[in-house]
């Protein structure tokens, strides 16, 4: 089985080896000691740079290549909360990172990438809110036009949040995905 297709090597190398590494893992050892740092003194690492569009969409391709691992070994089920997650909140990190000028073109394929999700919406509702109101956000709004209107402060109330959307509840049915 190849443990770490190309599209994991080429930006996010370390997730798609981790996953495969920690599934076939006969033993794993905690160590509490810090072993590893991201070099932030390099201006133009991808730690310190807003995220090139071309390189952005890299992420889609890792998202599928760890949907089709953990099917292929029968893993999905057991971790299907934990990559649902990992799928909204990986193209959240990169899509806050994108300059104004790349977000619409992104925005598309995350709603692509965020309307294949074929999950029970009492499952959905299960991820922590940051994550789930930024789905629903996305899935409702066809375009990043429409979503730059709306302002998501994850330190407001909860209550908050999902009256912004009680506009659009007439467009999808929100009350399957509320928790």
């Amino acid at each position: 089985y190849d443990l770490v297709d190309q599209a994991c090597m080429d930006l996010y190398e370390d997730i798609g080896l981790n996953v495969a590494a920690i599934t076939f893992a006969k033993r794993i050892t905690y160590l509490p000691e810090i072993l590893y740092h991201y070099n932030r003194l390099n201006d133009s690492s991808l730690q310190n740079t807003k995220i090139e569009m071309n390189r952005s969409k890299i992420i889609f391709d890792v998202i599928f290549y760890i949907e089709r691992f953990l099917i292929e070994n029968d893993l999905f089920s057991y971790l299907e909360l934990n990559f649902l997650e990992f799928k909204i909140k990986q193209p959240k990190i990169i899509f806050e990172n994108l300059d104004d000028a790349s977000r619409e073109d992104f925005y598309q394929d995350l709603r692509n990438c965020f309307l294949s999700i074929d999950s029970n919406p009492k499952k959905l509702s299960q991820l922590p809110f940051e994550f789930y109101s930024f789905f629903v956000h996305v899935i409702t709004l066809k375009n990043y036009e429409d979503s730059a209107c709306m302002i998501f402060d994850t330190d407001k109330q909860e209550s908050e949040i999902f009256n912004k959307f009680k506009p659009i509840e007439k467009k999808i049915n929100l009350s399957l995905l509320s928790p």
